[in-house]
């Protein structure tokens, strides 16, 4: 993940909070893991919320009463974040290289946080995550499923920014992410919504770290 895209999430990051800060509304199922992560994580410690943007996901969770920590690689990101809900830590941060010492965390939640990545840096980002969650602390990731990449060139009619967004073969992560130290606990398919979102199939993970 290079420096563009931590640009085009500073260039969108208005419209981005604008469009999503209130999505989960939509997104029964997504809700509906989130809840169980809470659950699960809430007497445990410290959660970290990667690739937070505008904060909707650290907040479902804070309301949930878990403590949570937002980090975002684009500082305008979590400018938006911190305005949409002052009460929660934000930060600036870099998933591959996290600030926390060995495990600090109870959890991470990352929901497409790993669409700009290549394989590769999947790989190391999972093995930083392994590092900083604690034993038998918990990871939930998602992501899109498929084999396409898709290039993203303009937001809306005034706002030009490109990234490009990766899809993956689910059972691919799923050994990753074993692969990287963490025994999976639920793997489901979610089909998309219709006119709410991008009309991906999308898989969430729940994982144990089991040492």
């Amino acid at each position: 993940m290079g420096q563009n895209v931590k640009d085009f999430y500073d260039i969108i990051a208005e419209e981005y909070a604008r469009l999503y800060f209130n999505e989960l509304e939509k997104k029964p199922f997504d809700r509906s893991i989130l809840l169980r992560f809470s659950e699960l994580t809430r007497d445990m410690g410290t959660v970290c919320d990667i690739g937070c943007g505008p904060g909707q996901i650290g907040h479902f969770l804070n309301q949930n009463g878990v403590k949570v920590i937002g980090i975002d690689v684009s500082e305008k990101m979590i400018k938006e974040a911190r305005k949409l809900y002052p009460g929660i830590d934000f930060e600036q941060g870099d998933m591959f290289s996290l600030r926390f010492d060995d495990s600090y965390l109870a959890g991470i939640v990352t929901f497409y946080a790993i669409v700009h990545l290549f394989l590769m840096e999947v790989e190391l980002v999972l093995r930083e995550f392994k590092r900083v969650i604690m034993p038998g602390g918990f990871l939930l990731i998602s992501f899109h499923i498929g084999e396409e990449s898709i290039k993203v060139d303009k937001i809306k009619d005034d706002i030009t920014a490109s990234a490009v967004y990766m899809f993956f073969n689910q059972d691919v992560i799923f050994e990753k992410i074993e692969q990287a130290g963490f025994v999976i606990e639920e793997a489901i398919i979610r089909y998309p919504y219709k006119d709410v979102e991008y009309q991906s199939k999308r898989a969430y993970v729940l994982a144990r770290k089991v040492q």
